[in-house]
């Protein structure tokens, strides 16, 4: 409940808040402001956390790339499609040095 001096002071400055706009106050502000922070954090959070995924993927894969390659050293079967055979073209292999296809199964 209102006291007194509290109810004036409302009844006063109740015809200066325009119509249809909520009025604002300082702890609104600080509400506002804070809850805004505490959002873009954890979104930026989350991108964080994204893009360590994504990064940790695009390791794995490279290592697994890295993995076979060496296989196919070892095997002696660098240079050969796995699929038909062929030789792989050195221009291809210049191009995609971890190739284990030829242009023509890869295209």
């Amino acid at each position: 409940m209102l006291k007194p001096w509290d109810a004036k002071s409302a009844m006063q400055n109740a015809d200066k808040t325009p119509v249809g706009e909520p009025a604002t106050s300082k702890a609104a502000a600080k509400i506002t402001g804070a809850v805004t922070g505490t959002v873009s954090a954890q979104v930026a959070s989350m991108v964080a956390m994204a893009e360590q995924d994504c990064l940790a993927q695009q390791w794995a894969e490279l290592r697994r790339d890295i993995d076979q390659a060496l296989a196919r050293v070892d095997a002696g079967s660098v240079g050969y499609c796995n699929i038909c055979g062929d030789r792989i073209t050195e221009g291809h292999l210049a191009a995609h040095p971890g190739a284990s296809f030829c242009a023509a199964c890869a295209g």
